[in-house]
């Protein structure tokens, strides 16, 4: 994958006699079954993302804890009483009380 690439466009008459080339120094290479674009110095033309902060996900979390250690205290006695006391769904309550169980 390494050499020159050129792009071919088509371009009408009339804009023939003043296109432009342009010449890129690049190479590409396979990493993880994507192409990369690497420039002359050995950096990623395109930078990797920044990691985001999913607040809904970590809000969901706070209540599941949040809500198994109502229930092993025994504040309730079942998920069905714990979700008339939030007045939520008991089948909602039951799948975000999953996500207590995931690794610290």
């Amino acid at each position: 994958m390494v050499g020159v690439y050129k792009v071919a466009v088509s371009l009408p008459a009339e804009a023939q006699a003043t296109a432009l080339q342009t010449t890129l120094p690049m190479t590409f290479r396979c990493c993880g079954g994507k192409a990369l674009i690497v420039l002359p110095d050995g950096s990623r033309a395109v930078g990797t993302p920044a990691m985001t902060i999913d607040n809904t996900m970590i809000k969901l979390i706070a209540r599941a804890h949040r809500w198994q250690q109502l229930l092993l205290q025994g504040v309730y006695s079942s998920i069905e009483e714990l979700a008339e006391a939030e007045a939520m769904n008991p089948s909602y309550v039951s799948r975000v009380m999953r996500l207590a169980c995931l690794a610290h």
